[in-house]
């Protein structure tokens, strides 16, 4: 549809990827996002890591801490990655290349060089503190489009936030999916932030 297409080219022509340092997140920022990346030539946008868009730490989530800081993070994720890969039908030789890949999307790390995540459960206060903090990121960012590869607790409780009054006036259907409703997995979500309203 015209509409998904017009999303996908704004998607496509973002100057820079931005990920969540949990595994998962990076994981699917190096798979999904190949293209941008330039996973082929090693020629593509950037892929910073950002702690703000980590997920909600909530009671017992132990999926949600994190296990390595810096250039781990990105190590990390390449092996389990690798690990993923079907063996039973790839050669040597395709493993090497699906290896050589994500080895050549440089991943910046400079935002998690430290404990980068919580190890208690984290407040709504905290959560809305860190979301604040990444929008400020955001607005202050040099490209006007970016990608953001985080997780669901995490943008519903933007949207529950920060989603403009218009959103819920011309579609309430959609602003309540957008601020209580689980993204699903390797779901996207198109917005528009305005910083002057």
């Amino acid at each position: 549809s015209p509409p998904e297409a017009a999303a996908l080219r704004t998607l496509l022509s973002a100057k820079v990827v931005w990920a969540s340092p949990l595994t998962r997140a990076l994981q699917t920022a190096l798979v999904a996002m190949q293209p941008l990346l330039g996973a082929d030539d090693g020629g593509g946008v950037p892929l910073e890591l950002k702690p703000n868009a980590r997920e909600k730490k909530n009671m017992g989530g132990r999926d949600t801490i994190g296990l390595v800081v810096g250039d781990e993070c990105g190590a990390r994720a390449r092996k389990l990655l690798g690990d993923l890969a079907p063996r039973s039908n790839a050669s040597a030789a395709d493993d090497a290349t699906t290896s050589v890949a994500y080895d050549a999307i440089d991943i910046f790390h400079s935002e998690v060089e430290q404990t980068w995540w919580n190890t208690s459960t984290e407040s709504k206060r905290e959560v809305q503190a860190r979301i604040r903090e990444m929008l400020y990121q955001i607005e202050h960012c040099p490209h006007d489009t970016i990608v953001l590869v985080g997780h669901s607790h995490f943008f519903r409780a933007m949207f529950a936030r920060f989603l403009h009054p218009d959103v819920e006036r011309r579609s309430s259907e959609l602003a309540q999916r957008l601020s209580q409703d689980v993204l699903p997995n390797c779901g996207v979500a198109c917005c528009q932030l305005d910083f002057t309203r």
